[in-house]
């Protein structure tokens, strides 16, 4: 009989210091992606100089009231982005 051996990695956490640097927003221009323990950050859309780069801290494709709870609990702000203040709509598109 074979026996197969499923590895499940370790989560750690990191602290990337220029990437620390970014705010979050649930409308961003960037994407953070790992590639092995190098953190990678990019851009989503064109971007203009001088315009701020923003990453979300939380999970996109959930409610914004599921948004807002993550985002206060784990990093103890109130997002107060245009996605998060007319809600209604995006979020009923989303859970249709």
């Amino acid at each position: 009989h074979k026996v197969e051996t499923i590895f499940t990695p370790l989560l750690g956490v990191g602290i990337y210091e220029i990437p620390s640097l970014l705010n979050h927003s649930c409308a961003p221009n960037c994407v953070a992606v790992f590639n092995g323990t190098k953190l990678l950050i990019h851009a989503t859309e064109n971007i203009k100089q001088g315009d701020e780069l923003t990453i979300s801290y939380t999970e996109l494709l959930c409610p914004s009231y599921q948004r807002k709870e993550d985002l206060k609990s784990r990093y103890s702000f109130d997002c107060h982005c245009l996605k998060c203040n007319s809600p209604l709509e995006e979020d009923g598109l989303m859970l249709s």
